[in-house]
């Protein structure tokens, strides 16, 4: 089975859960086709499928036709006033075809209506006539941003609209005409109507374009699992309702958010609109919408954006683009542009002084005291894939436990884009709720029980992760590599990240995802390290301890795999003296034992090696031999040996701030005469506890301090040694006399350095 999930308010929910795979054989699962990718969770509209079960990011472009995209905001032919039967051939994109009216009675029929389906930001309207007869020669464009007629009170009237620009073309010859749209105000367009007044027989109009600036990344926010919140900043918040918000980013300058009300005061409050685009685009424009045509609402506001990444108090890192106020032409325009470089955004903020606590004291009703931010649309546009789109998988139900040994894939990596898969695991699920209204909105379990019966929505049951799951595994590095969660388990989950740096011309595309799995060799083995804490640098003999329990064929092979570099002294079978035979791989050792290793039986295997990083872990898998070497379960931490309080396989060193350990060397002395006592310094050391590449310095100074030598180096925690015999960064023999040997390495914290004093005699 698979789960379903729901998109409700703009956030996604499980409907309800299935377990399994896709397609599922003896020892295999896979996702490969479109039904298997429609159930992963993913945003919407920022991946797609094709026919043959591919999946990719959607690119987002600049310069688009929003005739092309109508039909999607439910738009289209809006009216025509004769030969509706080829009104369509004008929005269809092929200019070979096209629509004429009625030339008998141009005042009644010459006339047709397109209408977007949503208002647009546009550059320029072309109209395209069939050169195989002479173009429309009289005839008017009536552009609108979809605003309606109002009556007395005020309020719109359905159905009617309001053409704020219109030009009339006469004598026209041409068969292609572009209409520039330079004024923000008149760029917004909606509705157009082409109303003929004079043409000749044959001539007929083929397609209708709009380019609009973009793909509105707002519009389809939702659908990403995105959405769009507005807030006031006060203890108690004003009444906004669902609706409202949503207003400031439908498509339509008719409708408009704005508050409900006034709160004064007597410090300043702020208010702010925050979009998510459900994922990470580079966006490079926001257009904000206030009251187009009569006022720019927002007197004093600041813009910004937020990739998602969070601080150390799990807030959002915010970059600020714009801060201070608009002129007066833009606040009589209505609307404003703000341009970016391309910036890596999921979320974008306007926020804003709503209320000025200056004005208090009975005087609310000066100019300035208020801003209410009444936002009637607000655009934001990039160009490029996204750069990050997460998709994860259904909960994965192997009907019991199972030892899943490894995850394969296929797929196109184009340059500039990378796929980053994880997995976790687990054996215990929890049961949660999700409460509705009847108008679906999601309520919290104490507001739905208050509900009359007849408000009183559906009740969603699901299944999340228990309390057991592992956390999500580092990065699978190649495919059919061994799995990276615990193993055997019952319940598994994938999760795959497309990435795109800027420069990607192309998204990388995933072909198919399969688990290998099969029965466990054993019910439990678990291992542990003993003694599990040694110093940091220092050659330490350690033994791991591994027993297997359930296990009724029992095993041969024992691999152990870690970052320290490990020599194996002696290997023990219930406290019994063993020869297995040893291979080294990879990362690590691999024991073939000539007798099987049964259930209940405690190996030991005593090592010596150096750990230099603190959390250095000793993983180890068993198999059995005739099986494909990825056929293996991965040792679980445990108690494998009660002669032991460990249960754990991490090494651990003393927290020190010293970033070298063991810093030694050979001489003090250099002589570098050639006769093969102390002609070159040797210094050997560790440098502990560095996980990620950092720039490692090793320098020469003479005592005015001034270099003498120097190598830089990037490495992480280990064993290093260094060389200087006695050369000068030119090539030749420094003069005698004290010198200063330096070491620094570069870390996050800042420079870490360790000096000592040697001497050159000859």
């Amino acid at each position: 089975m698979f789960q379903i999930w729901l998109l409700i308010n703009g956030i996604l929910v499980y409907a309800m859960t299935f377990y399994g795979a896709a397609h599922i054989s003896a020892d295999e699962f896979i996702f490969d086709s479109v039904s298997d990718w429609k159930r992963w969770s993913f945003p919407n509209e920022a991946v797609e499928i094709d026919s043959r079960g591919r999946i990719r990011p959607r690119p987002i472009n600049r310069d688009v036709n929003a005739v092309g995209e109508a039909k999607l905001y439910g738009g289209g032919i809006r009216a025509v006033g004769s030969n509706l039967r080829d009104a369509n051939k004008i929005i269809d994109g092929d200019e070979s075809s096209g629509w004429s009216p009625d030339v008998q009675d141009l005042s009644k029929g010459g006339w047709i209506e397109i209408d977007l389906g949503r208002a647009v930001s546009a550059t320029w309207i072309e109209l395209v006539f069939d050169r195989r007869a002479p173009p429309f020669e009289l005839f008017d464009l009536l552009i609108s941003n979809g605003m309606m007629m109002r009556d007395q009170t005020r309020s719109f009237i359905e159905s009617t609209l309001v053409y704020g620009v219109t030009k009339r073309f006469i004598k026209n010859k041409s068969h292609r005409i572009r209409f520039l749209l330079t004024d923000p105000e008149l760029s917004i367009v909606k509705n157009i109507r082409i109303q003929i007044l004079k043409m000749f027989n044959g001539g007929s109009l083929t397609e209708v374009i709009v380019q609009e600036f973009g793909n509105n990344l707002v519009l389809e926010a939702p659908e990403r699992g995105g959405g769009i919140e507005i807030a006031v900043e006060v203890e108690n918040p004003l009444s906004v309702s669902k609706g409202r918000v949503r207003a400031a980013a439908d498509g339509l300058i008719t409708t408009a958010w704005y508050p409900t009300g006034r709160e004064v005061n007597s410090e300043d409050t702020y208010a702010y609109i925050r979009v998510d685009l459900g994922a990470v685009y580079r966006v490079d424009q926001l257009r904000l919408i206030s009251d187009l045509g009569q006022n720019f609402d927002f007197l004093l506001y600041e813009l910004a954006t937020s990739d998602g990444s969070l601080a150390p108090d799990n807030t959002l890192v915010w970059e600020k683009h714009f801060s201070g106020k608009q002129n007066n032409t833009l606040n009589k325009i209505g609307l404003v542009d703000h341009f970016f470089g391309r910036i890596a955004a999921k979320f974008v903020q306007v926020r804003w002084k709503f209320w000025d606590s200056n004005c208090q004291n009975g005087r609310q009703e000066n100019t300035g005291c208020f801003s209410t931010g009444r936002t009637q649309e607000i655009q934001v546009f990039g160009k490029g894939l996204p750069r990050r789109v997460i998709l994860k998988s259904p909960i994965i139900d192997l009907g019991s436990d199972k030892n899943v040994y490894s995850l394969r894939w296929e797929a196109d990596i184009e340059p500039g884009s990378f796929l980053e898969l994880r997995s976790r695991s687990g054996n215990e699920l929890q049961q949660q709720k999700k409460f509705f209204d009847h108008n679906k909105k999601e309520v919290t379990e104490k507001v739905w029980n208050r509900l009359i019966p007849s408000f009183r929505g559906r009740i969603d049951t699901f299944n999340t992760v228990g309390n057991d799951w592992s956390p999500w595994s580092r990065i699978y590095q190649v495919s059919g590599e061994s799995f990276l969660s615990p193993s055997p388990t019952q319940y598994m989950e994938l999760e795959a990240q497309i990435v795109s740096n800027s420069d990607a011309k192309n998204p990388a595309t995933l072909d198919r995802i399969s688990v290998d799995f099969s029965p466990p060799i054993a019910g439990e083995v678990v291992g542990e390290v003993y003694p599990n804490e040694i110093a940091a640098g220092v050659f330490t003999d350690f033994s791991y301890y591994l027993r297997a329990e359930r296990c009724p064929n029992g095993f041969d092979e024992i691999t152990v795999e870690s970052t320290a570099s490990l020599q194996i002294k002696e290997v023990l079978v219930n406290n019994v003296s063993t020869t297995p035979i040893i291979s080294r791989e990879k990362n690590g050792l691999r024991f073939f034992f000539p007798t099987s290793i049964l259930q209940g039986d405690i190996v030991e295997l005593k090592f010596g090696g150096r750990v230099h990083v603190n959390g250095t872990k000793i993983e180890s898998f068993i198999s059995e031999t005739g099986t494909n070497k990825k056929f293996r379960q991965r040792v679980k931490p445990g108690d494998a040996f009660s002669g032991n309080e460990s249960s754990t396989n991490v090494l651990k060193i003393p927290l020190s701030d010293k970033l070298f350990s063991d810093l030694v060397l050979e001489s003090r002395i250099v002589t570098p005469n050639d006769d093969g006592v102390n002609d070159a310094l040797v210094v050997t050391f560790g440098v502990r506890n560095v996980t990620k590449y950092r720039k490692l310095i090793f320098s020469v100074f003479d005592l005015a301090g001034n270099l003498q030598f120097r190598i830089d180096n990037n490495t992480v925690a280990g064993p290093r040694e260094f060389v200087w015999d006695g050369m000068n960064r030119n090539g030749e023999l420094v003069s005698p006399g004290m010198y200063i040997i330096n070491l620094s390495i570069h870390v996050d914290s800042g420079i870490y350095t360790d000096k000592r004093v040697v001497s050159v005699s000859y």
